[in-house]
């Protein structure tokens, strides 16, 4: 590759094709010498090429949304009318309080099962005592060979089958008590129940968790349905997220722990985040890997609203030779980079670049890692090299 080089000297210009041209003397890069007053004004910097693990950032649109794992629906055991409404949509609530009360004809129906059931056993009771007694008293007779033993043994008969009457009616009643528990009556309503005997067929729907009432699909007077998976919905709004749907081909290079910035209309400034999971899978319809981003506590976003992501990935690839996107420049129709050369001066340096990384450049050739190159300020080098009418840009490396 044939490289000009300016030649100053004597006030007049040589321009050397190459090094291996002896004839025409040795090339001297086109330079330029600025003061130590010149690089303070100007603010130019040197400092060591790096070598980075240049890992390009994600962006992407995304949604705000209640966390996954903080949202819980409502569902009834049994099908009623609503009879009353607790709380309102955005009302706060704690995990037991009331939200619908509806009345059900099959927690009433339940409820009379239960109190006959339990009558059962007190008469399967009642009739083992019964029999337990006849047993005894025909022991004793036979022994004073009043009774046959046939008898004894009958009256014995008679004593398991009612031991085994009275298992059977407790497993009812208890059949009965496990209907009513997931009807939501516990043992303290179930109490109240026994000691008044009057049905009371209000199924109250509670609220699982602590949080905010963010939705309700009843109205008094409406019919609710067992069937009826989601009559209500409470979400805690401090578990706040934002699902990314990225692209599938930079859904490898994310994983969960990777930090996020949040931007958007409703923020005033940038809000620092953490990928929380990554799905295991691609969309086939979409052909995106849905992510989730956590936000920190106390974030004043509304599930809904759409953002901006920029995520920056963890995951590390190969060191490369990289310089700050302000010490790449164009001369001349090819990429340099201005390197020291002593004493102020300073000269541009022909290098192969690849595709910025964020803030960054990787140089593929011309540059190596270690080397000192002009990262700040170069602007001004550049204009002193137009100024001397420099047709050529680049030192020999």
């Amino acid at each position: 590759m044939r490289r000009l080089a300016i030649l100053f000297a004597l006030g007049s210009a040589a321009i050397a094709e190459d090094h291996d041209h002896a004839a025409h003397g040795t090339p001297v890069p086109a330079t330029v010498t600025l003061s130590a007053e010149l690089q303070a004004r100007h603010g130019v910097r040197v400092a060591p090429v790096e070598a980075r693990a240049l890992i390009d950032t994600v962006r992407a649109p995304g949604h705000v949304a209640w966390h996954p794992d903080a949202v819980a629906h409502v569902g009834a055991a049994a099908s009623g009318r609503v009879v009353r409404l607790h709380a309102s949509i955005g009302a706060a609530v704690k995990a037991g309080d009331p939200l619908i009360e509806i009345e059900s004809p099959e927690l009433g129906r339940a409820q009379s099962e239960f109190l006959q059931r339990r009558a059962q056993v007190a008469v399967a009771n009642a009739r083992i005592v019964q029999a337990k007694r006849a047993h005894d008293r025909a022991v004793a007779l036979h022994a004073e060979e009043a009774i046959a033993a046939a008898e004894a043994q009958r009256r014995e008969t008679d004593w398991k089958a009612a031991e085994t009457e009275a298992l059977a009616a407790q497993a009812d009643e208890q059949a009965s008590i496990n209907a009513l528990t997931m009807f939501g009556m516990d043992a303290a309503a179930r109490e109240r129940l026994i000691a008044t005997g009057a049905i009371a067929p209000r199924l109250i729907l509670t609220a699982p968790i602590d949080g905010v009432l963010i939705d309700r699909h009843a109205s008094l007077g409406e019919i609710i349905h067992i069937e009826d998976e989601d009559i209500a919905t409470v979400a805690d709004p401090a578990r706040i997220v934002v699902m990314v749907d990225l692209p599938e081909a930079f859904a490898a290079a994310v994983a969960a722990g990777d930090p996020a910035t949040v931007s958007g209309a409703s923020l005033a400034s940038a809000i620092e985040a953490t990928v929380g999971s990554v799905a295991p899978a691609i969309d086939a319809a979409t052909r995106t890997v849905q992510a989730r981003v956590d936000l920190p506590a106390g974030t004043r976003l509304r599930p809904g609203a759409f953002v901006q992501i920029v995520i920056h990935p963890h995951s590390a690839g190969e060191a490369v030779a990289a310089v700050p996107r302000d010490a790449v420049f164009a001369m001349d129709g090819v990429t340099v980079v201005f390197v020291p050369a002593g004493d102020g001066v300073f000269a541009a340096r022909e290098v192969t670049v690849g595709a910025p990384v964020g803030d960054w450049v990787p140089v593929m050739k011309g540059l190596n890692a270690g080397e000192s190159a002009v990262v700040a300020g170069g602007f001004i080098i550049k204009a002193d090299l137009g100024k001397s009418g420099a047709k050529g840009c680049c030192d020999a490396h």
